[in-house]
Order: C-alpha cells, then sequence, then structure tokens
C-alpha cells in the first residue's frame, strides 16, 4: 500500500513526471517509511493515488529497479530491495588532462533578464529579472569551461554585485539551502561568438552542455545553471 504523507507529483513541473514518482518513492525508502521487503503497488493503484497514467508509473519503477531500490519479481510483485545508496553525477576532465587542477575565477555577478530557456526553467514572467553569476575554469592558464548560474533576484538582494567573492559564496548559500531534487540534461552545440571569445576558441567549437534545474521540496525551481565544457577536456560520468 501506499505510504501516507508522500507529496504528489506536479503536472506543472519542467521534471518529467516518473522521475518526480520515483523520487517520492526513492525518499520513503531512504528515510524508512518503505520497509526492506515491503511490497510496492500494485501499478494501478499508484497510477490512481498520484494521478498519473500506468506507463509513468511503470517508467518510475523501471528507474528505481535498474538502481537497486526496487527487485520485480514477475508473478508476485514488486518489493523493496533495500536503501538507497548515493548516487553522483559529475564532471571528470579528460583522461589526459587529469594531472592538472583546474583553476576558477568569477567574470561578472549582475542582475539581468533573463533569455527565454531561463524563464522557461524557473517559470518567470516575461521581463522577470535573475542574478546571473558567471564563472571561468582553466587548466594550465587556458579557458576550458564557462559556468552560468541564474537565481532569482531575492538571492542576491543583500549584496552589491561588485562584490564577487561575497556575491558567490552567498548565492550558492542561498540556493543550496533550498534544493531537494535536481533535473539534468546534456547536449552537444557548437559554441556561440560570446562562449567561443570566453574560451578562445573559434565559434562553432564543440561544447559539451550541461543545464541543471534545482527544485525545492515542493516541486518550485530555485536555480537554473549551464555549464558549456569543450569536448576536447571533459567527459562526463555518473558514479553510484
Amino acid at each position: 500500500m501506499l505510504t501516507p504523507g508522500l507529496l504528489p507529483v506536479d503536472a506543472a513541473s519542467p521534471v518529467p513526471l516518473y522521475h518526480q514518482l520515483a523520487e517520492r518513492i526513492r525518499t520513503a525508502v531512504q528515510s524508512g517509511s518503505f520497509q526492506e521487503g515491503s511490497i510496492i503497488g500494485p501499478e494501478l493503484r499508484l497510477a490512481k493515488d498520484f494521478h498519473v497514467s500506468l506507463n509513468t508509473v511503470r517508467r518510475a519503477m523501471e528507474i528505481l529497479s535498474s538502481e537497486g531500490v526496487l527487485l520485480r519479481k514477475p508473478g508476485l510483485g514488486t518489493f523493496v530491495a533495500g536503501k538507497v545508496s548515493s548516487r553522483a553525477f559529475r564532471v571528470v576532465r579528460h583522461i589526459e588532462q587529469r594531472a592538472n587542477q583546474p583553476a576558477h575565477s568569477v567574470v561578472s555577478v549582475r542582475e539581468t533578464v533573463p533569455d527565454r530557456i531561463v524563464e522557461e526553467r524557473l517559470r518567470l514572467t516575461s521581463g522577470g529579472r535573475v542574478w546571473c553569476m558567471v564563472r571561468l575554469e582553466m587548466i594550465s592558464d587556458r579557458p576550458t569551461a564557462i559556468f552560468e548560474d541564474y537565481n532569482f533576484s531575492e538571492a542576491g538582494s543583500h549584496y552589491p554585485s561588485s562584490s564577487y567573492e561575497d556575491g558567490t559564496e552567498a548565492m550558492l548559500v542561498y540556493v543550496q539551502g533550498k534544493v531537494s531534487v535536481a533535473s539534468h540534461e546534456i547536449k552537444a552545440v557548437g559554441a556561440n561568438v560570446g562562449i567561443a571569445q570566453a574560451l578562445k576558441v573559434d565559434a562553432g567549437a564543440p561544447l559539451i552542455v550541461l543545464e541543471r534545474t534545482v527544485f525545492d521540496e515542493i516541486g518550485n525551481p530555485v536555480g537554473f545553471g549551464r555549464y558549456s565544457f569543450l569536448a576536447s577536456h571533459y567527459e562526463f560520468e555518473v558514479t553510484f
């Protein structure tokens, strides 16, 4: 049976419903609300309780089964396999560059009008303003990545935009204290003129771009990051 008190999924959130459902169940297992060996479902009951399609429930169950959180036994049902092991998503430098430690610098911290993608991810009305922090990563004195973090204006309302060090710390602390779940999207793109100039490469140079939207515990977005890496210097991995 479904444990009472689980947060409902948010149909208006950009986070896919099956990811939201998987997160709800994963959290319940981690907290002990679902005991090891207890049965989860049936799927039709979950679909009814969460007001989602049966396909959404099945995709959520597949995710949790692949993580080892749930154990599916044909003809018997789906059971809690145990508590969730930690899962980390990270960027690592390419193999030939790993001997060199990256250095970081803050290029700017300013209030600005966001582009369409940032508006959509943060659910802003047209003309809304956000704080944008831009950082540059260097390897052996060569710029190799540029990080753009966008947060609501109140995240930076207590410090001047010229105070890069204080501003950086304040923005990170403000957002990190609100984060419950994050949604990531990775894409391969060619560098636009602005990014190319910052990274000192030709326009169109291959980049790996990670877009990260972070949400609070009730599914509201609290921050968005766009991180552009030179494809020649980085690779991605998921660790368990």
